[in-house]
């Protein structure tokens, strides 16, 4: 099975047109984790789509080819001449998807701008389609026993079945629900939360001072003294998992954690509602 990469693509959301808007999602994404000279988040060759996902929701999606070149080639990083970045090249697929949530998402603290995930996440239960020549443009149709599904060139479903058939349509929005609060600082009332990037970057340092041996192996405990909404804590457990994937350590987290963390949530859910 095919990985996909789902990549934050809010700036693509903003961009016009969509050939900026496929430049921006396509690339250009580090595989490295934090200041590690290694790739570890994904292994470009294995990467069969990307999903751009923007405010829990998926922008587009795009089946990396090599039809015009290459699949993928690495881009250096100016700043760090032992890493690079990478750049996919790809065709927009799985427009049914669009505009849907996310299988994949980001949670606060999760600074990572990738994730990593099966591609069975988008494609299961799809039955395979074919391009099409029509009066009026170019169309897609699905064969599922003997009905035809024919997608038209303005977006309109056309639905052949055998005499008998029962047919039922099912229309669903498309608008991404409404998100909880973000939280963000308040002088007013006390409240001080750090930045998403730095809460990356400040948990990468720490876990980049640490011995790959004594990481897998586990045993150690982590402790986030002014917790807060757990987020430092949050990111190592993310950045752990990310590094070492399969053979991560097992990771216990204290019942005290567990009542703080699940008081947070649902805090901001009951602000969400009001």
């Amino acid at each position: 099975m095919g990985k996909t990469l789902f990549v934050s693509a809010k700036a693509a959301q903003q961009a016009s047109g969509e050939l900026a808007q496929a430049e921006l999602t396509l690339g250009d994404w580090s595989p490295f984790h934090a200041r590690s000279r290694r790739p570890t988040l994904f292994a470009p060759e294995e990467i069969e789509y990307v999903a751009g996902v923007a405010h829990g929701v998926i922008l587009a999606v795009y089946k990396i080819t090599g039809e015009s070149g290459e699949p993928w080639q690495p881009i250096p990083d100016a700043d760090n001449p032992e890493r690079w970045r990478v750049r996919f090249s790809g065709v927009r697929v799985l427009r049914h998807l669009e505009g849907t949530p996310s299988p994949v998402v980001w949670s606060r603290g999760q600074g990572t701008p990738v994730k990593v995930a099966d591609s069975s996440l988008l494609t299961a239960g799809d039955v395979p389609t074919e391009p099409i020549e029509t009066p009026r443009g170019p169309a897609r149709r699905a064969v599922l026993d003997r009905v035809v599904v024919t997608r038209g060139p303005e977006g309109d479903v056309v639905v052949d079945a055998p005499p008998g058939t029962t047919v039922t349509v099912r229309t669903a929005s498309t608008e991404p629900k409404t998100a909880l609060p973000a939280q963000s600082s308040d002088p007013g009332t006390g409240r001080y939360y750090t930045p998403d990037s730095l809460i990356e970057q400040v948990v990468a340092a720490v876990l980049d001072t640490m011995d790959d041996e004594m990481l897998q192996k586990g045993g150690f405990s982590m402790c986030e003294p002014a917790g807060g909404t757990g987020a430092f804590l949050g990111e190592a457990i993310t950045q752990i998992a990310q590094r070492y994937g399969a053979d991560a350590p097992e990771i216990v987290v204290t019942a005290p954690l567990v009542v703080k963390l699940t008081e947070r949530v649902r805090t901001r859910l009951e602000e969400g509602a009001a």
